[in-house]
């Protein structure tokens, strides 16, 4: 009698038999030095990357929109309700950086990764530490957290532009 299963619908443990202890035991190794291997090869990439990555966005920073004094007062008095969460070499926010600088805007900027009260602040009020994060209080004291640098970047446009 002709069994009626199909191939491609049959478990794989059918088909290639139980997982022996030794097996398993190997291919948690193997994922445990993969995840290692992972882990470290990133964090040196970006202990090599990062300092390159500030180094040219300090050689090449952008130049600010050049206003009438008593509106750019405006503006500053404006963006005194903005504060802008980083982490130093995260690419992102170095792109929220240079538009803030393109801008020409006085938004205040703290290290979550460095500062411990920066980084408490930021999970108690947006929920987690996801950088960047831009804080922006309304004149009633809500606080309104907006995190993906290019939101960020739209709504400081839009508002600022």
């Amino acid at each position: 009698m002709m069994n009626t299963r199909i191939w491609h619908t049959t478990p794989l443990y059918h088909r290639i038999g139980p997982v022996t202890s030794r097996s398993a035991a190997l291919d948690n190794f193997g994922n445990y030095y993969m995840r290692l291997f992972f882990k470290y090869f990133f964090k040196t990439a970006q202990y090599i990357i990062g300092p390159i990555m500030l180094l040219w966005d300090t050689l090449t920073s952008p130049r600010g929109i050049v206003r009438d004094p008593a509106v750019q007062q405006q503006i500053d008095a404006s963006t005194d309700k903005l504060v802008l969460y980083e982490f130093r070499m995260c690419p992102f926010c170095i792109k929220a950086r240079r538009a803030i600088k393109r801008l020409s805007l006085n938004i205040e900027t703290r290290d979550a990764m460095r500062q411990e009260t920066s980084r408490q602040e930021l999970l108690a009020g947006g929920g987690t530490v996801k950088v960047p994060c831009l804080k922006i209080t309304d004149d009633a004291g809500d606080a309104t957290w907006m995190y993906e640098s290019s939101d960020i970047i739209a709504y400081l446009q839009a508002r600022f532009a």
